[in-house]
């Protein structure tokens, strides 16, 4: 606010901060929605990336699986040299 409309007096605007506040009401007014299809996607796009976190989670354990049996069968598991 200004010093004016701080003492109670009446707040004038220029004629660019009019515009301004007149731009600005439009905008206001006019705010784009979503599309319909927004939502579809995100959802379509959770369900691929859920289905791809469990197998990705498997190859997981069964690359770790196989590591630690690579590991018994060389004699490095045990030994200190990785435990």
């Amino acid at each position: 606010m200004s010093d004016v409309a701080d003492r109670g007096g009446p707040e004038r605007l220029s004629a660019s901060d009019e515009r301004a506040m007149v731009l600005l009401a439009l905008l206001q007014a006019e705010a784009p929605r979503p599309a319909g299809s927004l939502s579809e996607a995100v959802m379509r796009t959770a369900r691929w990336q859920y289905a791809l976190r469990g197998t990705l989670g498997l190859l997981d354990d069964v690359s770790g699986a196989l590591l630690e049996g690579a590991l018994l069968v060389c004699g490095l598991r045990g030994t200190g040299v990785r435990s």
